[in-house]
């Protein structure tokens, strides 16, 4: 394994700036409850690399509680889609706008069925960001994004199954203190601002 690298205007490959998007995406689903079919880097003449959901059905806010339910469960998706640039930005300590630009596009589409006005939609998801980027910079969830990259590396195509034992084997080996020690630079706090 690899020192957390957060913060430290690292220089990766295309190939690992994607591992680790990808990576970000499969951590964050894991933790907000969300699965999907199968994280890869195999590029598809479209994507470098993509997590292939499961079909979902429309969703629009109604009244009472189908409004707050469809919310949460929106905010959970507007999350995922943000992890894998914060998941970059943590590596790299750079944005990485070619890879995610359509998980931003998407990011912003569901925004519009939560707010009102474009500035609104804006503040919600920078809030969202710093959102992600705290969870994934928890150093046992970092340990579970940086061994799921790792397996992407190796692998390419890892199903939702594997990638769950991944993340959980990942987080229970930091918790036993056999990881090695989170460097002081990686726990601080950044601004967490997006450009």
């Amino acid at each position: 394994m690899h020192r957390l690298r957060i913060m430290n205007q690292k220089r990766v490959s295309r190939r690992t700036g994607t591992a680790y998007h990808e990576a970000g995406h499969a951590v964050c689903a894991y933790l907000v409850r969300k699965k999907f079919r199968y994280v890869t880097i195999r590029a598809n003449g479209e994507y470098e690399g993509h997590m292939r959901h499961y079909q979902r059905r429309e969703a629009f806010l109604t009244d009472g509680e189908e409004k707050a339910r469809t919310r949460t469960s929106m905010e959970k998706d507007m999350m995922v889609s943000l992890a894998g640039g914060a998941a970059v930005f943590l590596l790299t300590g750079k944005h990485d706008y070619i890879g995610k630009w359509s998980d931003d596009h998407k990011v912003m589409d569901l925004s519009e069925y939560v707010c009102r006005s474009r500035r609104e939609c804006e503040a919600y998801i920078n809030w969202l960001f710093i959102r992600c980027e705290s969870m994934l910079r928890s150093p046992a969830n970092w340990h579970a994004v940086e061994t799921l990259a790792e397996e992407l590396l190796a692998k390419e195509t890892i199903s939702y199954r594997k990638a769950v034992e991944i993340i959980k084997a990942a987080k229970r080996k930091f918790r036993q203190g056999r990881w090695e020690d989170t460097p002081a630079q990686a726990l601080s706090v950044h601004g967490g601002r997006r450009p």
